[in-house]
């Protein structure tokens, strides 16, 4: 996963480590990234943006608003659901882009269909497109009349005789943007007359007074990048990250940068401080589990702390 919930120059600053040069900075990297992981399993959430589509099984039973449980989530771009009866929709795989086929053991004589249908996102007030937002955790499936009975006529259930209000599993595809929060800051800098990126360009230069640093994340359009490297006003990235599509940006195209709630980048600060520090130690041990698997130091009272109105029951 290509994202760090904290910077490199935070990092290496006299606050930090106070770390000169740039000897270190591919490991200390890294090291954010793999704080920022166990951060993630420590809180059983993520806290930065994925874009995807995610299917969950729901039973269907009598006509009526169904509410699906979902985990974080940000902002929903479509729902639909697939019905038929539950054998059939089992012997469905996805391919590589999340798009149900059909296998060689369904039954070809009633197929499972795709089909859009109205949704609502709960808590309402959630606002996770805010500084001091939440995420949606509930998509309501169904008209504003509270049926889906209309949004999915014809999706009949061929193992119990047929007919909309027979019970029946089926799937649900929701298709968004999935985390805490989606929350970006202008960085006062645009990509530079004469430097538009390429779907595989990897450098560019900014016109402009910004502060960015290795393991930021960039918002440029509908794309996400990941910031590698700074050198002045050029910068290279990992291009379309976190699920997003690399795309062609012309000159003068705005550059924000994501901003992730403050005690999640203090603790990812402090956890990759304690990960350096004990370095040459590998008999001292962190709890969590992160990029390379688990492993033990333990995330420490200070880091935990700051990280406890963060975290959800695991499931």
């Amino acid at each position: 996963m290509t994202n760090a919930y904290c910077d490199l120059a935070t990092l290496k600053s006299g606050g930090a480590l106070n770390i000169a040069g740039t000897a270190y900075d591919r490991r200390l990297l890294g090291l954010l990234e793999e704080a920022s992981r166990l951060i993630d399993g420590y809180c059983n959430r993520h806290f930065y943006v994925l874009v995807a589509a995610r299917q969950f099984e729901m039973n269907w039973g009598p006509a009526g608003v169904r509410q699906l449980l979902v985990p974080d989530l940000v902002r929903v771009t479509e729902v639909r659901v697939a019905r038929g009866c539950g054998g059939i929709v089992r012997n469905f795989v996805s391919d590589q882009d999340s798009n149900p086929i059909q296998s060689p053991a369904q039954d070809s004589a009633h197929p499972t269909r795709w089909r859009s249908v109205p949704w609502r996102l709960y808590p309402r007030d959630a606002s996770p497109d805010k500084p001091w937002g939440r995420p949606h955790t509930r998509v309501t499936l169904g008209s504003a009349a509270g049926s889906v009975a209309g949004s999915v006529a014809g999706y009949d259930c061929h193992c119990h005789g047929g007919g909309d209000q027979s019970p029946c599993a089926g799937l649900v595809e929701v298709s968004g943007r999935w985390g805490y929060r989606e929350v970006t800051e202008d960085t006062g800098a645009v990509i530079a007359q004469g430097s538009g990126m390429g779907l595989t360009d990897t450098a560019v230069t900014l016109d402009g007074e910004h502060a960015l640093s290795p393991g930021h994340t960039l918002a440029v359009g509908e794309e996400q990048m990941y910031v590698t490297s700074v050198a002045g006003q050029e910068i290279t990235v990992a291009r379309g990250v976190n699920g997003t599509l690399a795309a062609d940006h012309e000159e003068g195209t705005a550059v924000r940068v994501y901003r992730y709630p403050g005690p999640v980048l203090e603790a990812c600060l402090q956890l990759a401080s304690l990960l350096w520090g004990r370095r040459n130690r590998p008999g001292e041990s962190v709890s969590g589990k992160g990029n390379q698997g688990r492993f033990t130091v333990g995330l420490g009272p200070g880091v935990e702390g700051l990280l406890a109105a963060y975290r959800k029951p695991a499931v």
